[in-house]
């Protein structure tokens, strides 16, 4: 279905989903998806809607408000809101935009911690692929493309996939965590203290675990715990080698400290870890 409103131009699209019962109880799934050729009078104005909006503008200004602001979104900008709270937004004359409003599974949650790390209007270099993603999601639907509902949950995921990519290139901080994760992947079976990590990165203990964390959501020490479990899951699964000599390869000095570490990361010991994976 097509249908256009007022400040809308009539080249626009606007195209209707109805989601099969699979859809609604277990994946994403699109409601509206469009291309918007605005004059200066479009505007939509709620209290609430049950649907996530991810905007791309590509020409002129929209202007979004929402949690007690006014922000003006320009070409290469993400609108990214959770429409279940009070929004507005309206054009001025020029504005072109593509849009999807979906909602499905945790969609809403994923939303809600989009915001919180990134805001509601998005400038990431991410936003260049983000474009692509959604403009091929509406030339696909315009041309009355029809595809299984796990296609159309996959499109969405694919864009919340990029949404949450980290922009290392060009932010010195970021390229800093970058470099240090490599440095914990590529050491993780030494004997490493936090005063390691923070004097490879040459930045002060505190400096460095705030800003490992604001990037990764781990504290460093966690990210060297879960990378040496990591590596004891596949040893313990590749090999037959005893408890003892797995400690030994991923960098814990006895049996006990990889024991503990895997019952806090895994929730179970190595042992049952290995028999529950081969079914004994």
């Amino acid at each position: 279905m097509r249908q256009h409103g007022t400040g809308i131009y009539d080249k626009s699209s606007n195209i209707a989903f109805t989601p099969l019962e699979v859809a609604r109880d277990m994946l994403y799934y699109p409601m509206w998806v469009g291309h918007f050729y605005c004059a200066d009078g479009y505007r939509i104005d709620r209290e609430e809607y049950e649907a996530v909006l991810l905007a791309y503008v590509l020409k002129g200004k929209f202007h979004v408000q929402y949690r007690g602001e006014e922000k003006i979104a320009s070409a290469g900008d993400v609108i990214f809101i959770d429409c279940r709270e009070k929004h507005c937004y309206f054009s001025e004359e020029g504005l072109e935009f593509i849009f999807v409003n979906y909602t499905g599974l945790n969609a809403h949650e994923i939303c809600q911690y989009c915001m919180n790390e990134y805001g509601w209007i998005v400038q990431k270099k991410s936003n260049v692929t983000l474009k692509k993603q959604l403009l091929d999601m509406v030339q696909f639907f315009e041309k009355g493309g029809i595809e299984s509902p796990f296609r159309d949950s996959g499109r969405i995921y694919a864009m919340m996939e990029t949404m949450l990519e980290q922009d290392f290139e060009g932010d010195p901080m970021d390229d800093m965590i970058y470099r240090s994760i490599a440095f914990i992947r590529e050491h993780a079976t030494e004997n490493m203290r936090l005063q390691d990590l923070a004097d490879e990165a040459n930045l002060s203990i505190y400096y460095y675990s705030h800003k490992f964390k604001e990037r990764t959501g781990f504290a460093p020490m966690d990210y060297l715990t879960n990378t040496r479990i990591e590596k004891a899951k596949a040893l313990l699964i590749e090999t037959d080698m005893s408890i003892e000599e797995i400690a030994g390869q991923v960098g814990y000095a006895a049996s006990a400290g990889l024991i503990k570490a895997f019952k806090k990361v895994e929730g179970v010991s190595p042992n049952r870890f290995r028999k529950l994976h081969f079914g004994r």
